[in-house]
């Protein structure tokens, strides 16, 4: 039996997963999904239409659905989020610098002056 979806706006919803992990939640190709296919995953929002492997991963406490003010404050908080990981890996790329230099001239005396983040 084939199941027909309008593609309706009042039922496509912004959805992220839920898990703690990156791992996919689902990936589903269906003619209601905007642009006819959904990606529920990772740290991004997804719009899908609530079909029924989209209900069952929201029943299963696997994706939630976010109001558009919940999207926003998620997407900032995202940001942040990959601003700090950006941070950290400049200085964790300092910090394998300094040990190459002082691993080559026997000490850091003068790294600092030397070193310059891109």
């Amino acid at each position: 039996m084939q199941e027909f979806y309008d593609v309706d706006e009042h039922n496509v919803v912004l959805i992220v997963s839920a898990r703690e992990d990156n791992a996919v939640v689902l990936f589903e190709k269906h003619p209601a999904h905007p642009g006819g296919e959904t990606f529920i995953g990772g740290r991004s929002i997804a719009r899908a239409a609530l079909t029924p492997k989209v209900i069952e991963r929201i029943d299963a406490r696997q994706a939630r659905v976010l109001s558009d003010a919940e999207a926003e404050q998620f997407e900032q908080q995202e940001k942040v989020t990959r601003e700090l990981e950006r941070a950290q890996a400049r200085e964790d790329e300092r910090e394998r610098r300094r040990k190459l230099y002082v691993a080559s001239v026997g000490t850091d005396k003068g790294f600092d002056a030397l070193y310059k983040p891109a």
